[in-house]
């Protein structure tokens, strides 16, 4: 498992996301608003990471890194 799949497994418990499927892409879901977030299955860089913290911030308000 790369370093970018656990960084992103991470940051996705530390804001309170389960994973909800997993095929070419992952779809996360919030446990509290059921907001649902999409990523790639294997971020490429730490601009994805990024990329992932914008979306959650636009989804719930707020996004812990």
């Amino acid at each position: 498992e790369n370093i970018m799949k656990k960084e992103l497994k991470k940051l996705m418990k530390k804001n309170n996301f389960d994973l909800l499927r997993k095929k070419n892409h992952l779809v996360w879901i919030h446990q509290i608003t059921g907001k649902k977030v999409t990523t790639s299955a294997t971020p490429s860089c730490q601009n994805a990471i990024k990329n992932i913290m914008r979306d959650i911030k636009h989804e719930v308000g707020i996004c812990y890194a």
